[in-house]
């Protein structure tokens, strides 16, 4: 009888290294395994916009979309060429996609930040949003110390209101690309500055 503590001690210590080793302990959740920022407002989405960068999920930020979602490239880029390829006046959500999903994929690390704390909260019965002249920032580097930077410009967004299961929620449709910045290395995009846009199309 008395080695039942002890017995009963070890019985909960290996219980609670399968619950760790199963996840079941959130102090051990990875970034990549976190659940999506309920997109109550157009800041979380661009909350989640930022994460999926940072993270490489793209099924998160397949989640931040509109089905009619488009991306406007900057004026100054329309008709430029990155590695053979023209770039148009703008993209629709499978261009969008099909270049994130690549670029997710090849990038060694990207580090994108958006700062929503003045882009202001719609009012209850608004069922539109656009935010104006929000200064992002990213760097992609395709290997250690190599890559690119945008750190100039600024990005216009619009959201829409819709509602999932009874719930009114918020998510992106369009996506105005005004940034440049500074090439970091010697390859890749066929001219400087560079912006967002130019940097995606060479996912396309």
């Amino acid at each position: 009888m008395k080695d039942l503590p002890r017995t009963a001690l070890s019985v909960a210590l290996l219980a609670a290294a399968l619950l760790l080793a199963c996840g079941g302990d959130d102090e051990t959740t990875t970034p990549d395994q976190l659940p999506p920022i309920a997109p109550t407002s157009p800041a979380n989405v661009l909350r989640n916009v930022e994460r999926s960068f940072n993270t490489k999920d793209y099924d998160l930020f397949e989640f931040c979309l509109s089905p009619n979602f488009v991306f406007y490239f900057n004026p100054n880029d329309i008709g430029e060429i990155v590695e053979g390829y023209v770039i148009p006046v703008s993209w629709n959500r499978v261009e969008m996609e099909a270049a994130i999903q690549h670029m997710f994929n090849e990038a060694y690390r990207i580090t994108l930040s958006i700062p929503t704390s003045g882009m202001g909260t719609p009012g209850s019965g608004a069922t539109t949003w656009r935010a104006e002249g929000v200064n992002i920032r990213l760097e992609l580097l395709t290997s250690p110390g190599n890559g690119y930077r945008i750190g100039a410009g600024f990005c216009n967004f619009e959201f829409e209101k819709y509602e999932n299961n009874g719930a009114y929620r918020w998510r992106l449709t369009k996506w105005w690309d005004y940034t440049r910045g500074l090439r970091a290395t010697t390859a890749g995009l066929s001219r400087a500055p560079y912006s967002l846009g130019s940097i995606l199309a060479l996912y396309n």
